[in-house]
């Protein structure tokens, strides 16, 4: 599986197809809302795959994939916090409590072409594949692409041509101020996250454009590069861009810093187990285990569900809640929900673990 490059921005002077789509100015920012809650949905779900892999994982075997995955995983939840930015800051909603917000897995990535099925599984190379047709780089000849979009990068792609043209709007008084959210709501970094990368404030276009782009080269590389661009934006050690990961892991080697993109890594070998004495097999839950499960499995299903209902609602009480600390708290809405978020996600890790480690036969669960 070999990475193909990465296809540069339309510049803001370069005509769109939206300059010719007729809509007004009212639809255009509908459309960039409606496409901002396809992004949050996006991104949302490729971490019930990445978690199902890393909590298969048996304590004390295949460190390093399990290092790689979390990575990812983290980096996932930056991404959501970024796009949830963004849709505050255009006067959006994120809304990740909604019954169909979930994906229902196996199935293809919201509003993309189909071609990419993303499924739940353990630890194996059908699961690592699957990453990597979720994060391949954009192929250079790929027109950005709303609805219809083949990988990640072209949607985002097509929403920064969205931004583009609304600006360029605005620039020539032709639309009113796109940026209308209310500042205080923006999630700010020492609120949510401590992984590679960091949140960015979105309050204009250079801070949207800076969000998105980071968004797109965490998962597909930096300029054309194996990196994921950190290192550019926020001086910390240069870090693999999440196909480059995976690929590690399905290649069995290192990628070394010379290492083309649009080749296999050539360094050390990395030590991979998908066996059982490394991976427990679980095994994909059917019909959410109404025929198949016994009762006090199902009640742990059921558990499990509701804290992850419950997680989804805290981060989107937490996105969406004032940073403002009152006189005399300690501290604010939006920090009070994200400490939420932070023991419902130990508890999420908890309840995962006893359903897939089961020494009866494992199950992976079905999320709701």
């Amino acid at each position: 599986m070999k990475p193909i490059k990465v296809k540069r921005r339309v510049p803001p002077s370069i005509e769109t197809p939206f300059d010719r789509c007729g809509k007004d100015e009212t639809a255009h920012r509908a459309e960039l809302i409606h496409h901002l809650e396809i992004a949050l949905q996006l991104e949302h779900a490729t971490i019930p795959p990445y978690l199902c892999a890393l909590y298969s994982i048996k304590h004390g075997t295949n460190d390093a994939a399990a290092d790689r995955i979390l990575s990812v995983a983290k980096e996932e939840m930056l991404h959501m916090a970024l796009v949830a930015n963004l849709l505050l800051a255009i006067g959006g909603t994120p809304k990740m409590s909604a019954s169909d917000f979930v994906l229902s897995y196996p199935g293809p990535l919201p509003e993309s072409d189909g071609n990419v099925v993303v499924s739940l599984n353990c630890f194996s190379p059908k699961a690592l594949e699957s990453f990597l047709d979720i994060e391949r780089p954009t192929p250079i000849d790929a027109e950005p692409q709303g609805r219809g979009y083949s990988s990640i990068g072209q949607f985002y792609a097509s929403i920064k041509d969205e931004l583009d043209y609304y600006c360029r709007k605005v620039q020539k008084n032709k639309f009113s101020e796109l940026f209308i959210g209310n500042p205080d709501v923006q999630t700010p970094p020492e609120e949510y996250y401590s992984g590679g990368g960091e949140i960015v404030e979105v309050t204009d276009y250079d801070s949207a454009r800076r969000a998105i782009k980071i968004i797109v080269d965490e998962g597909e590389g930096f300029g054309h590069t194996i990196f994921s661009g950190d290192h550019e934006q926020f001086g910390e050690e240069p870090d693999l861009a999440h196909f480059y990961k995976f690929n590690e892991l399905l290649v069995g080697r290192r990628y070394l810093p010379t290492d083309s993109p649009d080749a296999d890594p050539t360094g050390p070998q990395i030590a991979v187990d998908y066996s059982k004495n490394a991976v427990h097999h679980a095994e994909v839950l059917k019909d959410n285990g109404q025929t198949s499960l016994s009762p006090g499995v199902q009640e742990k299903l059921a558990e499990f569900q509701q804290t992850y209902s419950d997680l989804l609602r805290e981060l989107e009480l937490g996105f969406t809640s004032s940073k403002k600390v009152s006189e005399g708290q300690e501290l604010g809405e939006k920090a009070t929900h994200f400490r939420e978020v932070g023991g419902l996600m130990f508890k999420v890790k908890y309840q995962m673990t006893a359903l897939m480690h089961s020494s009866g036969g494992g199950i992976i669960p079905a999320f709701k």
